[in-house]
């Protein structure tokens, strides 16, 4: 059941034109488009051996590249969630406390306090070496 409402309530904001009039071959998912975005980078510094190296200009080799690892990463699907999604996830995982409780909150630090033990003395019994 968990899975048909996951199904359900999975919303995945599409553009489908630019205005009115121009409508895209394909409808873009804003998740594909803020991954195009922070991968300009990556794909600028791929690009740069590989425009040499096919002797391409170098704008379109990092367009390639983009687009290239901008699909893979949209078809990667961890944990049926998108990849941006998953990323945010992780990385709030790894800042947030880990220890909390049945309530969703973090637990407080307890101070280390020191424990006083004392304890007789049973040496001085008062009697010879053989009680039993």
């Amino acid at each position: 059941m968990f899975h048909s409402y996951k199904n359900l309530f999975k919303i995945q904001w599409k553009i489908y034109s630019l205005d009115n009039q121009h409508p895209l071959p394909r409808p873009i998912p804003l998740d594909g488009l803020a991954l195009f975005i922070l991968l300009l980078l990556p794909a600028r510094l791929i690009a740069i051996p590989a425009a040499a190296v096919f002797q391409q200009p170098l704008l379109g080799v990092t367009v390639f590249f983009d687009c290239l690892l901008t699909s893979v990463l949209l078809k990667y699907d961890p944990q049926g969630r998108p990849f941006l999604g998953f990323v945010y996830d992780f990385l709030c995982f790894l800042v947030r406390p880990h220890k909390r409780d049945f309530s969703g909150r973090s637990l407080l630090k307890k101070r280390r306090m020191v424990l006083w033990w004392e304890s007789f003395d049973l040496e001085d019994y008062g009697g010879t070496d053989d009680l039993f």
